[in-house]
């Protein structure tokens, strides 16, 4: 008999289908996700092996090389221009790379289940999609249902050779001419690219010499000019008529493959931003101040006409360094290792992994951290977040093992003695209850009680604690080792692959107790260290690891 999928958690009203199955953890409602009745009907992903998920890593990277090239041809003929692909390659980031991961992760979880005795359940959607001008905007509509049930829909009209449906509202929109020329008169009077400075800070200012006065200033300015410049995204609407000829001109290869489904798609979903608006935003924004050597540590991936900015300088040839906003132990591998290969040097909390990596002290961290905290009487587990869909290929989290990954919090919480549970405290992250994620509230407040949960801040969090559990290998694990607290890591090392820079290190530091890929080892551990754990933590042995730790993964000491 054969299996009937649903691709999401939307359902088909008002009809009895039999034989229900799931095509992952998306295809269930928060309230289903933990019911072993129905995650028993979850059929695996490729998500979940970590042998696929590394050749779909490596498959995919490569594909987006080819096609930044190929699509940088395209943009230079729709705007006239003759543009580096580097230039068409920062406006697109990190866009670019995700939706690329988005498609071929759908294509991939169709192929798979095609492969078995399935059918899949069409819903034929009415709900329109609204097309995104900002890529901002891109990761919300990635974890829509309406929109992932449309991809995947689309993605079987084209296998099968039927007429695909174009699942835009195109309605029009009033564009804003007060707006545009309001922006206009905003770059004649604020603009300063008359100017040319030696290094220019477009988001933080990590130089511990910095004047206080100048950098609120420069922090103001910033502010202002974002606020002017993201105006112009109401000033344009997108074009269905021009993308389709766009899509036409370039989608003529009638294999029915992934790199042909992409093609017929990829003009059609580009933001806006890139097609509609590249002109607007390119000639009517305020213009920042020139510089030889531009730092930026969130703009490159999320303030459009700062990516403009750092494009142009590309072109100038000045130096663009990017600078690392998070990290603790590396990723395998993260993004394509864009900012390696399109910036000049990118400035690391871990020590140089990369040709062009430079690891530098963000002391901004170190001031926040490493200070006096209450002694604390609480042991603290720190869970994480995990989107409903799958938006990048990542060797992380994956929608695919949140069930693995509550289990191993769960089974953590329940291997400690009574005397160890009361004084349990779970902090969830903050975006744990956003429609973006799935919320697993509802099962930790199963597993802890609703008063165990712990609603604060990292360091109004850490000042409760006599011990800290971090369950990722990750931001917060680095964190809570500044605030020399006595700190365990405890997670599964088929999930979280690392790079092979910090393979030492990690064993060495799971030698000494300081790391645990099993619960039932952290637990025992617990129980010798709970009476006194900083006569452990503070032992000459692990405080040296501890100091080894800090200089390889921030640079302190």
């Amino acid at each position: 008999m054969k299996k009937n999928i649903y691709l999401t958690s939307l359902r088909l009203k008002n009809k009895n289908i039999k034989n229900c199955y799931f095509a992952g953890v998306w295809g269930l409602n928060d309230t289903e996700i933990f019911d072993k009745k129905k995650n028993k009907k979850i059929l695996n992903s490729y998500q979940l092996n970590p042998s696929d998920l590394s050749q779909t890593y490596f498959f995919l990277e490569n594909f987006y090389y080819k096609t930044i090239r190929k699509i940088s041809i395209n943009l230079n003929r729709i705007h006239k221009t003759n543009l580096n692909y580097k230039y068409w390659a920062i406006l697109l980031s990190p866009w670019l790379q995700n939706y690329i991961s988005v498609l071929y992760d759908r294509w991939k979880i169709l192929s798979d289940l095609e492969k078995k005795k399935t059918n899949f359940i069409r819903l034929m959607c009415e709900e329109s999609i609204t097309p995104i001008n900002n890529s901002n905007d891109f990761f919300a509509l990635s974890q829509s249902n309406y929109f992932n049930q449309h991809i995947f829909e689309d993605i079987l009209d084209f296998k099968k050779k039927e007429n695909r449906k174009n699942f835009y509202n195109i309605k029009n929109k009033k564009k804003s001419l007060f707006i545009y020329y309001l922006i206009k008169i905003c770059k004649i009077l604020f603009s300063t690219d008359k100017f040319k400075v030696k290094n220019f800070y477009l988001d933080v200012n990590f130089n511990k010499k910095k004047n206080i006065f100048l950098d609120i200033l420069r922090k103001v300015y910033i502010k202002f000019v974002t606020k002017i410049n993201n105006l112009a995204f109401k000033t344009y609407k997108y074009d269905f008529g021009l993308r389709t000829k766009i899509t036409a001109s370039i989608s003529k290869n009638k294999k029915r493959n992934f790199e042909n489904y992409f093609y017929s798609r990829l003009f059609l979903d580009v933001p806006g931003e890139i097609i509609e608006g590249y002109n607007i935003h390119k000639n009517t924004r305020i213009n920042l101040i020139k510089s030889h050597y531009t730092y930026s540590m969130y703009s490159h991936f999320d303030n459009y006409s700062f990516k403009l900015y750092l494009a142009e300088r590309k072109i100038k040839k000045d130096k663009i360094i990017c600078l690392e906003h998070g990290g603790s132990f590396p990723h395998y591998r993260m993004n394509f290792n864009f900012e390696e290969n399109f910036f000049d040097k990118k400035y690391t909390w871990y020590k140089k992994y990369f040709k062009n990596h430079k690891q530098f002290q963000n002391f901004n961290l170190f001031q926040k951290y490493l200070k006096e905290f209450d002694p604390g009487d609480k042991i603290i587990i720190f869970g994480s977040v995990t989107p409903r869909y799958l938006h990048k290929i990542i060797f992380s989290r994956t929608p695919s093992n949140i069930l693995s990954k509550t289990k191993m919090i769960r089974s953590l919480f329940e291997s400690m003695n009574n005397e160890q549970k009361k004084n349990v405290m779970f902090k969830p992250h903050p975006s744990n209850n956003s429609n973006l994620y799935i919320n697993t509230l509802p099962e930790f407040e199963k597993i802890f009680g609703q008063e165990k949960l712990l609603f604060e801040s990292v360091i109004s969090t850490i000042n409760k604690a006599k011990i800290l559990i971090c369950t990722t290998p990750e931001t917060t694990f680095t964190e809570c080792m500044l605030s020399n607290k006595p700190t365990i890591l405890v997670y599964d090392s088929k999930i979280y692959k690392r790079h092979n820079i910090c393979k030492k290190l990690i064993n060495e530091m799971k030698k000494n107790k300081i790391i645990f890929f099993n619960t039932q080892e952290a637990s025992k551990h617990l129980n010798r260290i709970y009476q006194d754990p900083y006569k452990w933590y503070n032992s000459a042995k692990i405080k040296n690891l501890r100091k080894k730790f800090l200089n390889e993964a921030v640079g302190y000491y």
